[in-house]
């Protein structure tokens, strides 16, 4: 049985690891391998290698063990990385809850008796995050190379090293190229809300544009909006959870003390803020400015494991990284870009709908968007909404549940207006009817 570890290894050299393997292995090994020091570490490799048990349990324990300080240590890591959330263990599926604003109601003594035990349901929205990466990485340890490792000093510790850190530096690259591309995914859908820049900060005197623009939206995503988030819901971003995503070129180009003064802090303060990746996934995007939590980022899995192969005398390494790798629907994230970004407009085939009490009425507008304008549209009940059970929106689509006790004849009006441009909108309408009078619940 595996024995309690207190040796800790302090050193890459071959005495500290194979003492550390030894005092955590089974006790039949710890019996029959002796303790290393700088005379016996040949006889120390000869004693385990001449015994295919005992090169098995030492070969797992140093993968497991030095690999995975490896993988930890190594210099490049993801400059994303510090949006993921860490170690997700119970499931592979996340349910996150959102809770919309409340409508606000006019305080009446009088209607209070009539009022006060009617329903009113919140508006509570939910998505799902799952995970969506499973990766493995391969390497093989030979006999050979394994009889090679105890001939010098730090012969382990390397041969593990040139192993593991080529699995970690190909990991650690995909996973930032696979958020990389969470961000280009949210601008090309129009999920990101853009900020139009006047040129390209290309120089510094052209980057005071983009500086004046961060700071300007720094401030107003402090305070609730519908505006900043993809589906329209009313949020806001706290102060410390508010993240500028930035390329290389633009860090040559402005002053970091400068940015820091967009954001009125002081510039260590400022660096903890501020993300430099090499360029930006979105063309003519120069900076992003999101809610720490608008990344949905998990590992589902790590894990390095190793096999003998009888036949072909090697071990096949393997190294697991499952992960969950999305965006948050709900938080803000805006970009700042030169691409020209405009409603062109949002209609309705069909804008009178005959409904019958009790059933669901949905309404899909058509929203036509250039450049990288969010096509969220936001829907309101201007008349009669007291008779809506429930409405609930995608940023898209709208569902609307009548409730059975409306009245024949009622007409119930709902805008629809597009979130990036208020201005561009359509209702409407919704006429209660008997049912051998209905015509169908659903317009696009």
């Amino acid at each position: 049985m595996p024995r309690k570890s207190e040796y800790k290894i302090t050193s890459k050299g071959n005495v500290d690891i194979l003492n550390a393997i030894r005092n955590d292995a089974s006790q039949a090994f710890a019996d029959a391998i002796p303790v290393a020091n700088g005379d016996n570490i040949q006889e120390v490799g000869r004693l385990i290698l001449e015994d295919q048990d005992y090169t098995n349990e030492f070969v797992m324990a140093l993968v497991n063990r030095i690999g995975r300080t490896i993988i930890k240590s190594k210099s490049w890591n993801n400059p994303l990385k510090r949006f993921k959330e860490g170690l997700l263990e119970n499931g592979e599926v996340v349910q996150e809850i959102f809770v919309n604003a409340v409508e606000e109601k006019i305080y009446s003594m009088y209607d209070a008796e009539s009022n006060v035990f009617k329903i009113a349901i919140p508006d509570i929205r939910a998505c799902y995050y799952s995970m969506n990466s499973q990766k493995l990485y391969k390497a093989t340890i030979n006999e050979t190379m394994l009889a090679q490792a105890f001939l010098s000093n730090n012969g382990l510790f390397d041969l593990v090293d040139k192993i593991m850190s080529r699995m970690q530096l190909q990991d650690e690259r995909y996973e930032f190229l696979t958020m990389e591309n969470c961000i280009k995914t949210a601008g090309e859908k129009g999920h990101l809300y853009p900020v139009v820049l006047a040129n390209a900060p290309t120089d510094e005197s052209k980057a005071k544009d983009l500086i004046k623009k961060i700071r300007s939206t720094y401030s107003k995503i402090k305070h609730p909006s519908t505006k900043y988030n993809y589906v329209g819901v009313l949020n806001l971003s706290l102060p410390e959870d508010i993240m500028l995503i930035i390329d290389s070129d633009l860090e040559a180009q402005v002053d970091v003390d400068v940015l820091a003064k967009a954001f009125n802090m002081e510039k260590t303060e400022f660096l903890g803020r501020v993300v430099v990746i090499p360029e930006m996934p979105i063309p003519n995007c120069y900076a992003i400015l999101c809610d720490r939590n608008w990344w949905r980022v998990w590992d589902n899995k790590m894990t390095t494991q190793s096999i003998y192969n009888t036949e072909g005398l090697y071990y096949n390494t393997t190294f697991h990284h499952w992960a969950t790798y999305q965006y948050n629907p709900f938080e803000n994230a805006i970009m700042f870009t030169t691409n020209a970004s405009t409603i062109t407009s949002i209609s309705l085939a069909t804008s009178a709908i005959n409904a019958v009490a009790d059933t669901t009425v949905t309404i899909k507008p058509t929203i036509v968007a250039t450049g990288n304008a969010s096509t969220t549209i936001i829907y309101e009940a201007t008349q009669n909404g007291n008779y809506i059970a429930e409405m609930t929106s995608n940023g898209n689509e709208c569902n609307i549940r009548l409730r059975p006790d409306i009245p024949t004849g009622t007409v119930i009006k709902v805008l629809a207006k597009s979130n990036f441009d208020e201005s561009k909108s359509v209702e409407a309408t919704i006429t209660i009817v008997e049912p051998s009078r209905s015509k169908k619940t659903t317009t696009k």
